[in-house]
């Protein structure tokens, strides 16, 4: 029944009714109730079609066999709150024929379930193909668009980078190994660096008995693909050594090195500005210190990073 229907259906219960002597009998609590629960659902049906998330994340797999533009390189910027991705980001936008989707999955940031079920991968197939639809929607939101893409800037592009920090590598997986095209670019950072960012930018999430598993998960899973498209990359690295960590990148998606704009942004956003790791890295209290090295110990051996 639509929701049309149940209104008329409510309505035709305010209907009156006689009794034997003639007297009314309004159905007037039962005519009330009624009409405002059917208002308030198709309110609800209305404003949630209406949202940019409701209208895209059910479109999912039935065209992820069809063959995108071959002619472009497809980039996946896999990253962690306050992992430095921001800056990443920055750069990757500067390099010459490159377009840049900051955060697509930020539409979704109210259904974060779906996501880690894989539910948003349709949306990010869809904007690498720079589907009409799809960019409209993602261009009109100025989260999403602080870069002023234009619709013409996509499809023109040689090279599409996608940056998200909602999208783990086990929700991805599946579309990976039907997108072997497509090039993953990991950036981690010590987790202690993390913690004690967000702690500072007053996050609610910032427990590191959530973040290390996440991020132990998604470098088992990177080590499953190819190196041939997957490359991880320490944030620590870009900031120290930001010429050498950016070529790995380059290298990895076939772009050439000849890329002034990115060296000069490179000069002057991360070689003068370079950021004070130490500090972040201050103590935590003894039983904060306890669980990040409980939780965070094996992802801190495989990235290398000095212990507590």
């Amino acid at each position: 029944m639509s929701t049309v229907e149940y209104i008329v259906l409510a309505h035709s219960r305010c209907g009156v009714q006689f009794n034997a002597n003639g007297m009314k009998r309004a159905r007037v609590c039962q005519c009330f109730v009624s009409t405002l629960v059917c208002l308030g659902f198709f309110l609800f049906i209305l404003l949630d079609t209406r949202a940019p998330s409701a209208k895209l994340l059910w479109k999912e797999e039935r065209r992820w066999e069809e063959d995108w533009d071959r002619n472009q390189t497809r980039v996946l910027l896999l990253a962690y709150p306050r992992s430095g991705s921001s800056l990443l980001g920055h750069l990757l936008f500067r390099i010459r024929g490159a377009a840049y989707f900051f955060e697509p999955l930020h539409v979704y940031r109210q259904r974060q379930k779906l996501i880690d079920e894989g539910k948003g991968m349709g949306l990010l197939d869809r904007i690498f193909r720079c589907e009409g639809e799809v960019l409209s929607e993602m261009i009109e939101n100025a989260f999403v668009n602080r870069y002023s893409l234009a619709f013409d800037d996509c499809r023109n592009a040689k090279v599409i980078f996608l940056k998200t920090i909602r999208l783990r590598l086990d929700a991805a997986f599946h579309w990976l190994s039907r997108r072997t095209d497509l090039y993953v670019v990991h950036l981690v950072r010590d987790p202690r660096a993390i913690l004690r960012s967000l702690t500072r930018a007053k996050y609610s999430s910032r427990d590191p008995r959530v973040l290390c598993p996440l991020i132990q998960n998604d470098l088992r899973l990177g080590r499953l693909l190819s190196p041939q498209r997957y490359v991880r990359i320490r944030y620590e690295d870009l900031v120290q050594r930001p010429e050498e960590t950016m070529k790995k990148i380059l290298h990895l998606v076939n772009v050439d090195f000849d890329q002034p704009k990115l060296w000069k942004t490179l000069e002057d956003l991360v070689i003068r500005n370079i950021p004070s790791t130490p500090e972040l890295l201050a103590p935590f209290d003894e039983y904060t210190r306890g669980v990040i090295r409980e939780e965070c110990d094996e992802v801190m051996n495989d990235l290398e990073y000095a212990d507590m």
